[in-house]
C-alpha cells in the first residue's frame, strides 16, 4: 500500500513541469502498476470464494456429471461467478463479496 498511497505526480503543461501533487482518487486505470494490483486483489477474492466452496457454503456448478466444478472465472478485468441458484445461498455470495471489499483496509 505504501507504493500506491505515497506516490506524487507532476505534469508537463505548455512545455513546463508543474509542481508535484498527491492524487486523491487512487491510481489511474492506465497506471503501469494497475494490472498487477488487480491480479493481486482478484487472487485474494479467489481465495475467499474457494474457502466458501471448501466449507460447503457455496455450491459451484458442474457443466457435466463428471466435469470439474466451476465457482468463478476471471478474464482480464471481468469476473463471472457461478453457483447453485437458491435464495438461501445469496447471503454466502454477498458475504464473500463484502469480506473481499473490507479486506484491503485490514492490517
Amino acid at each position: 500500500m505504501e507504493c500506491v498511497t505515497s506516490t506524487t505526480y507532476n505534469v508537463l503543461w505548455n512545455g513546463e513541469r508543474t509542481d508535484f501533487f498527491v492524487p486523491k482518487r487512487g491510481i489511474r486505470q492506465d497506471d503501469p502498476i494497475s494490472p498487477y494490483l488487480f491480479v493481486l486483489c482478484m487472487e485474494r477474492l479467489s481465495h475467499v470464494i474457494c474457502d466458501s466452496v471448501t466449507a460447503n457454503n457455496w455450491r459451484p456448478i458442474r457443466v457435466t456429471r463428471v466435469g470439474p466444478s466451476i465457482s468463478h472465472l476471471m478474464f482480464a478485468d471481468d469476473l463471472l461467478l457461478f453457483g447453485e441458484l437458491q435464495l438461501s445461498k445469496q447471503n454466502v455470495l454477498w458475504g464473500a463479496l463484502t469480506l473481499f471489499v473490507e479486506l484491503p483496509g485490514k492490517r
